[in-house]
């Protein structure tokens, strides 16, 4: 279950009947009031001032069927959810040839806002899921869908859960017969958090999970479920940037040998088991000298990850493109950069430009296409786009047959404790740079 979808009650959804036609400031002010009352009675109008502010900056529009309007509220703590559902749609903004049918407002405390926003953000991409909210009846089956966005009946269901089992004690059998393996367990194959803890249950497994408050503190200490911030990783790379996280932050030792026991999110199953020899393996961050820049959140630099996968697989109208993020250390690299173009983002508040609101992805996109590079703080801020860099790598650090972006990128890297991740507009693929080094490639 995902923390916004907690947040959603009967009385903050509202399905609009077929043939009514409402206005999205109708929307917005409706929904606002509800959000308002689930935060104690603050001023609607207000929220709804604060909403509009936000909106009249840069559209929210998520997809062609869904919005998701926000607003930070001063002095706040808690964030607050509406949903309104329109089946003939409404229209939102400049495409009037894609009106909005799902309309999802945020509204709240700014220590958790972006999170949340980055989490519906990656949740909401599932185009199935969102057919399924714009058909439901009434507010009950919208709630119940979101909580539990696959369905999971049947004989189907329990044939999962026998093959999960059996892939599961193997490598419960694996670990018993090895010196220093750890098990680690990728839950979010399934989304049933009771069979999930009555298969730890007796083992100390160690539990990774990409969806903060799951399990609700049901497991024993021995299997307390951590929460890892890489989302919408390719399968491929998924048991790699696990390692990563968990060395980066010494849940794991170099001399460990690690069972993972993993299967595609969302799928309802456990399929897969993989052996690694961490002294072995190359994973990046897994020492302290090759670590996150120490103002880097890593929540930042998912977010950057999850933004580059989608430019290189998606380009822009149908054409490749190739760009260079650079993020973390801004002090460190703001005296090799200049501006190649008026900066696209001077001016606006530092919430309005942040990589982990969502809404603010379409512009990233946009701007990808301008010569240069993003330079991003380690909180998200994006500082400035299309600016050029001076930091060039050494003769020796140079690695043969780079192009300009990914020689920039290496540079950078090697002059400050940035990381660098470039997209390659030919191939297509994201090279990450750390310390004038290749350390990823995706």
């Amino acid at each position: 279950m995902t923390i916004f979808s907690r947040m959603l009650t009967e009385g903050s959804v509202f399905i609009y009947p077929a043939g009514q036609g409402v206005s999205k400031d109708e929307v917005i002010r409706r929904l606002c009031r509800a959000v308002a009352a689930d935060l104690g009675g603050m001023d609607a109008a207000q929220v709804e001032s604060l909403v509009q502010k936000r909106e009249a900056s840069l559209s929210t529009r998520l997809s062609p069927l869904l919005a998701v309007p926000h607003a930070v509220i001063p002095h706040s703590k808690d964030n607050r959810m509406a949903v309104a559902v329109i089946p003939d749609g409404l229209d939102w903004d400049s495409d009037r040839d894609n009106p909005v049918r799902l309309v999802m407002l945020l509204a709240g405390g700014r220590e958790k806002h972006l999170k949340l926003l980055s989490e519906m953000a990656a949740v909401l991409q599932n185009e199935e899921l969102l057919d399924r909210l714009i058909s439901a009846l009434n507010a009950a089956e919208l709630i119940s869908i979101l909580r539990q966005p696959e369905e999971t009946r049947g004989n189907i269901y329990h044939d999962r859960l026998g093959i999960s089992s059996l892939i599961f004690n193997e490598a419960v059998r694996i670990r018993n017969s090895i010196d220093s393996a750890r098990l680690l367990l990728h839950a979010d194959a399934i989304e049933d958090d009771e069979f999930i803890e009555s298969l730890v249950e007796g083992t100390d497994a160690i539990i990774v999970t990409s969806r903060e408050g799951r399990f609700d503190s049901r497991l024993t200490d021995g299997n307390s479920p951590i929460v890892m911030p890489f989302k919408g990783v390719k399968r491929s790379a998924h048991v790699q940037f696990t390692l990563m996280y968990l060395l980066s932050r010494k849940v794991l030792s170099q001399t460990d040998i690690i069972v993972n026991v993993f299967g595609q999110p969302g799928s309802g199953f456990l399929d897969s088991l993989r052996l690694t020899r961490l002294e072995d393996a190359e994973i990046p961050f897994s020492s302290a000298t090759e670590g996150f820049p120490e103002d880097l959140e890593i929540s930042t630099f998912t977010r950057v990850l999850q933004v580059a996968t989608q430019i290189a697989l998606e380009g822009r109208e149908g054409k490749p493109v190739g760009t260079l993020f650079v993020v973390g250390d801004y002090d460190g690299v703001v005296q090799y950069t200049r501006q190649m173009i008026a900066n696209p983002f001077h001016g606006y508040p530092r919430e309005d430009r942040n990589i982990l609101d969502p809404s603010i992805e379409e512009t990233v996109k946009e701007f990808a296409r301008i010569d240069g590079a993003f330079i991003i703080n380690g909180d998200g801020t994006i500082e400035s786009a299309g600016t050029y860099l001076s930091g060039q790598p050494t003769a020796e650090e140079m690695h043969s047959g780079l192009g300009a972006r990914h020689a920039a990128a290496q540079g950078i890297s090697a002059v400050s404790s940035a990381l660098a991740v470039a997209i390659s507009e030919s191939t297509r693929k994201i090279s990450v740079f750390k310390s004038g080094r290749l350390i990823m490639e995706l």
